[in-house]
């Protein structure tokens, strides 16, 4: 059934899933694959193999789910399956995140032990709230009159401001990829050689957690959760609320 595996990875780059959400969906139905028939497996055997392989993250529950139910939707509309073994089963609801951003002073002091291309690459993260993936693929003609155009999921772009304390950074970039692959002539690096690269100045922080703090500095000065939620390119506002911290000093105004 990998013909089925291919053919459902295709539908989703020509609906313009993002690569990593390609590869992702591809590496978990392969996995599926391996222990269940796709052809033939009924609703009980999908809630066996979730059970067993679902992990016990809510994120990682919810990403599988949707991985099975989205496949299996796909066969029976395509004729691959008469029936949809998955219709039966329940989405998995993820309790509400925490916002968890990274302090100005961690973030000063990874700034400070880092070298020159991980210091871009935590300013764009910090003062520009980009991806990971995003600051991977940051080019020199992205960048005109100040702003910087920001290629995000689902092949969304975006327009983002360069922030003062990005610009003495910027102008130097030499043509091309801001962060060209030495393995990849020609190509960016990749999201996983940017998180490794801020991972290791930033511990025990992480490379997301750079845009929990650009979301809770934008909101703190602006109280504007609509420009968030642009700046950040999220689909809802409700997604942009996760990242944004509150204050004690906040609570006790708002009371006050």
């Amino acid at each position: 059934m990998s013909g089925w595996v291919d053919g459902y990875c295709e539908f989703l780059q020509a609906s313009g899933s993002a690569v990593l959400t390609v590869r992702l969906r591809r590496n978990q139905l392969e996995r599926l694959a391996r222990d269940v028939d796709l052809g033939s497996c009924a609703e009980d055997a999908l809630v066996a193999w979730l059970a067993r392989h679902g992990g016990t993250a809510p994120n990682t529950r919810k990403s599988m789910m949707s991985a099975v139910r989205g496949f299996f939707r796909w066969a029976h509309r395509t004729g691959r399956r008469l029936d949809d073994p998955a219709v039966g089963l329940r989405p998995v609801r993820v309790p509400a995140g925490v916002p968890r951003p990274v302090p100005l002073e961690a973030y000063l002091v990874a700034y400070a032990t880092a070298d020159e291309q991980t210091r871009v690459m935590l300013a764009l993260g910090y003062w520009a709230g980009l991806r990971r993936a995003e600051i991977a693929r940051v080019h020199s003609g992205d960048i005109t009159d100040g702003w910087l155009l920001v290629h995000g999921k689902g092949g969304a772009v975006r327009r983002v401001p360069i922030a003062a304390q990005l610009r003495s950074l910027v102008p130097g970039t030499r043509p091309g990829w801001m962060f060209p692959s030495t393995a990849r002539p020609g190509q960016p690096v990749g999201p996983d050689y940017v998180e490794g690269r801020l991972t290791a100045v930033l511990h025990p922080y992480t490379c997301h957690q750079l845009r929990h703090g650009a979301a809770t500095r934008w909101y703190a000065k602006t109280h504007d959760i609509r420009a968030v939620q642009l700046l950040l390119g999220h689909a809802s506002v409700a997604t942009t609320q996760v990242y944004v911290a509150t204050t004690d000093a906040q609570l006790l105004a708002a009371v006050a």
